[in-house]
């Protein structure tokens, strides 16, 4: 298969422009991370964000992509495989024949400038005799005794001892030399069942989806925690285990045994899952998991298990929100790491979808003592397999804010978001109004950003605020003109009475 250099620099440039993020040697770990999201939603396969580090040479892989890898990242592009994008797209013709590379080169697919360009001598250098005699291979040979030309000096030691032969190499010397002869004559003949057997094991058949089955059920049906049981048949798969991947997330990676039929699993978090069955290295199986949260959840980020709290304890006074008592009366220290406080709200909202809807809501961030002094705020819409996160923050922080629309990316770094920086004194009102492939989002009722592209057409499932410290919600609109869902918090019951579907205009 093609795998031409200048090939994968035009494929690098091809995905530089379809996310519109710019030079790719810039590109961070949450880029991968994203674009590791974005490739499985387009294509259905997963690729690690340290597989795509790798292709991009940001981690050291002393080989070449997998026909695997190369085929995602041809389908993402909208072709067949990666034959088919080689084929359309010939690489330059082949320069001249170059001296073979010294050792300290670097390895190919590593970036010069990668940290992880670490050179290590071949074994070859590392067993070669520089700075030792041959006396460590062959034993010397005695030293000449000295006498007439014509007459031999008597030999030493025991006359009664016979003496070798004159010119007869020592028997040690002989029998060293036969091993090494074997040894060597031996090499060739291992390499070539090494070379066999990593063909064969490259020519095996990948695994075919049809042959396995993978499912799952939930305990309950909303609320946190939630535990999962996955049901499986891995029984034809080639090696003792496979993995079950509990959602995009690759640290939540199991291995179980190819005889086994069950894995549970407990999520702590409400959103949208997918979840795979992963057979040598290969996504063969992959099934959506909405984890509901039944009504707004509040909850303190930790880890590995939130703090939970009632909703009755969040929602008074017209607002959702906690206050600092109730975080210390968890024992959750503020400094000198402030908390993050989330009101999570995962549940069915209708048919309203990310390429045409409206959404209002009002908040402020209460908290800005110590490390919280930037108020990182941010407002996610989930949907069924990408997000929305809008960033507010305070106006000097705004080099480190983010902003994502399902496929659409940019951060403070690259261009200017000052529009998102805010004074949280008072309460912050964001409106998104999104249709026929652009967003329009205002804050306090001035333009501040356009999406101009990659928005794609997703199911809305859930509403996040997330607040550093700790934070307010006035109230929530989200409407696509037909189905409208809002809340402004005055009864914690979160009837379903406050959706309302709009007659057709």
């Amino acid at each position: 298969m093609q795998t031409d250099e200048s090939l994968i620099r035009q494929v690098k440039k091809m995905f530089e422009e379809k996310t519109g993020w710019g030079n790719s040697d810039t590109w961070t770990n949450q880029d991968f991370l994203q674009l590791s999201e974005l490739i499985r939603d387009e294509t259905g396969i997963t690729l690690s964000h340290v597989t795509l580090k790798r292709v991009w040479g940001k981690v050291k892989y002393d080989s070449l992509p997998n026909t695997h890898t190369l085929n995602t990242l041809a389908q993402f592009l909208g072709y067949d495989n990666w034959r088919d994008l080689a084929a359309r797209h010939p690489p330059a013709q082949n320069p001249p024949a170059q001296p073979l590379p010294e050792i300290t080169q670097n390895p190919p697919g590593l970036s010069r400038n990668s940290p992880e360009n670490t050179q290590h001598p071949p074994e070859a250098a590392l067993n070669s005799t520089n700075g030792k005699t041959d006396s460590g291979l062959r034993p010397d040979q005695p030293a000449a005794p000295q006498g007439s030309p014509d007459q031999p000096a008597a030999p030493q030691g025991n006359p009664d001892q016979p003496a070798a032969p004159q010119g007869s190499p020592a028997q040690p010397a002989r029998s060293l030399h036969r091993q090494f002869r074997r040894i060597w004559l031996g090499a060739p003949i291992l390499v070539l069942i090494l070379a066999i057997l990593l063909f064969l094991h490259g020519q095996q058949p990948p695994p075919q989806p049809q042959d396995y089955a993978f499912s799952s059920k939930k305990v309950v049906a909303a609320g946190l925690p939630n535990s999962v049981i996955f049901d499986y048949d891995a029984s034809r798969s080639p090696d003792d285990s496979v993995i079950i991947q509990q959602s995009w997330d690759t640290t939540r990676r199991v291995k179980v045994p190819k005889s086994g039929h069950q894995y549970t699993s407990i999520y702590y978090y409400p959103d949208f899952y997918h979840a795979t069955l992963r057979v040598h290295d290969q996504v063969v199986k992959t099934h959506s998991l909405l984890i509901q949260s039944n009504g707004w959840l509040p909850l303190i980020e930790q880890n590995p298990v939130p703090v939970y709290f009632k909703k009755e304890e969040a929602i008074h006074d017209g607002k959702i929100s906690l206050s600092l008592d109730q975080i210390r009366a968890k024992n959750i220290p503020l400094q000198p790491s402030a908390p993050t406080v989330m009101f999570s709200n995962v549940r069915d909202f209708g048919e309203i979808y990310s390429d045409h809807f409206t959404f209002e809501t009002s908040v402020r961030n209460d908290y800005s003592e110590g490390s919280a002094a930037c108020q990182m705020t941010r407002i996610y819409l989930l949907c069924e397999g990408t997000a929305i996160w809008i960033p507010l923050c305070a106006r000097g922080c705004v080099s480190t804010t983010d902003l994502y629309f399902t496929y659409f990316y940019t951060s403070g770094r690259r261009e200017d978001l000052s529009n998102f920086g805010v004074d949280f004194s008072k309460f912050v009102k964001l409106r998104i109004e999104a249709d026929s492939g652009r967003a329009k989002i205002f804050v306090n009722n001035q333009l501040a950003f356009t999406v101009p592209r990659h928005i794609r057409h997703s199911k809305i499932i859930g509403i996040d605020y997330r607040f550093e410290g700790t934070g307010s919600v006035d109230y929530v609109y989200l409407s696509n003109g037909k189905i409208t869902y809002r809340d402004d918090f005055s009864q914690p019951a979160d009837p379903l009475t406050s959706f309302s579907s709009q007659p057709d205009k």
